[in-house]
């Protein structure tokens, strides 16, 4: 079943839910009437990036792969970046990977990584030592909005040459305009939790493309006046949703007595 329960902040009573294409996060905060704990959910990023226009080339793409097999697709690139994110993670730190380390995938398995997914984590490497290793101030940090109402996760903010970058991590080979609307999304919950950050970047692993060095690093433009005319037509589709809760039995059972009989053929 594809669903992720987990708690993202302990100290804040914070958890991330997700259930197919629907992602919240949820804190524990005390009704001021009863005084019993309730959650409150906000929608993920992600989730309310997802409504930024797909655009021309994306429908081009879709069609000619048919739905089915860009479903297919896109749910090996997803499970690939969630290796190379797991694993750069464990580089960092335990300050070591080795490459049999056994990484968690998004089902929750742990498997031996490709040699493209640590590849990925090497070129991350490069990347780390040719800026001097600069020093990481938070690593798979959440973050919450409250002024605006949503939260998301940040890969890494580093103090490279006394100055604060938030660094997203994507083993694609191109950059959307909903990649750059998260990180500014993510500049504003920092800054309202104290975190000024500045400069906002992403860094592409195992990047081909280049021929000297396997990596790309692209320093984004700060456009959450964007990110809040998209969060408007989120609203419009979604303001009134919420997370999808039903209740689900651990086990199925026929409630037999004993061994299930075998029909003889006549």
């Amino acid at each position: 079943m594809q669903k992720e329960f987990r708690i993202v902040d302990k100290e804040k009573n914070i958890v991330c839910i997700s259930t197919l294409d629907e992602r919240y996060y949820g804190e524990e905060v005390r009704d001021p009437v009863t005084g019993l704990p309730v959650i409150t959910w906000v929608p993920s990023i992600t989730f309310i990036t997802n409504s930024y226009p797909k655009g021309i080339q994306y429908m081009r793409w879709l069609a000619d792969k048919g739905y089915d097999k860009a479903e297919e697709i896109k749910t090996e690139a997803g499970d690939r970046g969630t290796i190379v994110h797991h694993a750069i993670e464990k580089l960092m730190t335990d300050g070591v990977l080795k490459m049999d380390d056994k990484i968690m995938d998004r089902e929750g398995i742990a498997r031996e990584m490709t040699p493209d997914e640590y590849y990925c984590a090497m070129t991350f490497l490069q990347w780390y030592e040719a800026n001097g290793k600069p020093k990481p101030l938070a690593i798979e940090k959440t973050v919450r909005s409250k002024q605006y109402g949503y939260a998301g996760t940040l890969d890494y903010i580093f103090d490279l040459n006394d100055k604060k970058i938030l660094l997203d991590i994507k083993t694609s080979k191109n950059i959307y305009p909903n990649h750059k609307l998260q990180l500014s999304a993510l500049r504003q919950a920092c800054r309202e939790e104290g975190i000024e950050i500045d400069t906002i970047a992403i860094l592409q692993v195992g990047y081909t493309l280049n021929k000297t060095q396997h990596y790309k690093f692209t320093e984004v433009e700060d456009r959450f006046d964007l990110f809040l005319s998209i969060k408007a037509v989120w609203m419009a589709e979604h303001g009134g949703d919420k997370p999808l809760q039903r209740d689900y039995p651990l086990s199925l059972s026929l409630n037999r007595e004993g061994p299930a009989k075998k029909v003889k053929k006549q």
